[in-house]
């Protein structure tokens, strides 16, 4: 836990994301500037990477020639996101580690403006505080970049033969 709250404790955006040719083993910086990036994914087009950014609840469309040009291409999640995957059946699945509702934020939203309180609790260890047992799913639509909930309670996925199975209890 130490590892996920260590980045969102700065109130700048340290986050890098490289890109790494295997043949040659050259690399670059591919962006920079972001809040915690916390997951990438090809684009179905191969032009773009798809970046989860945890601390600002929203994933980035990254492009693969030109890193500064960006969109965002989900935000104000309902959660912070973890990862981002492709689906088999289109679109992409993107886990929430820490949801957050309506009118009950999460302590990372109630604390967004005081980085001084997050390093503090970051070294006093407070992810008790934070941890949620519940988890969430989206599915991100690739043509109206629309979220759909699919499930909560999440304790195990598992994609096998293009279906996605959720397991809870």
């Amino acid at each position: 836990m130490a590892t996920f709250l260590d980045p969102s404790c700065y109130p700048f955006p340290p986050i890098r994301v490289f890109i790494i040719d295997p043949s040659t083993g050259d690399w670059r910086v591919l962006a920079e500037g972001l809040y915690f990036a916390n997951g990438v994914q090809l684009h179905k087009d191969q032009k773009y990477v798809l970046v989860s950014e945890t601390g600002m609840a929203r994933v980035l469309r990254i492009s693969l020639t030109n890193g500064t040009e960006r969109t965002v291409f989900a935000d104000s999640l309902p959660g912070l996101p973890d990862n981002v995957n492709r689906s088999p059946r289109g679109g992409y699945w993107v886990s929430l580690a820490i949801p957050r509702y309506q009118g009950s934020p999460s302590l990372m939203d109630i604390l967004a403006n005081w980085p001084a309180v997050r390093r503090f609790l970051y070294t006093v260890r407070f992810e008790s505080l934070i941890r949620s047992l519940r988890s969430v799913v989206y599915h991100l639509d690739v043509r109206q970049h629309l979220p759909r909930l699919r499930f909560l309670l999440l304790l195990k996925a598992l994609t096998l033969f293009s279906d996605l199975y959720l397991f809870q209890f």
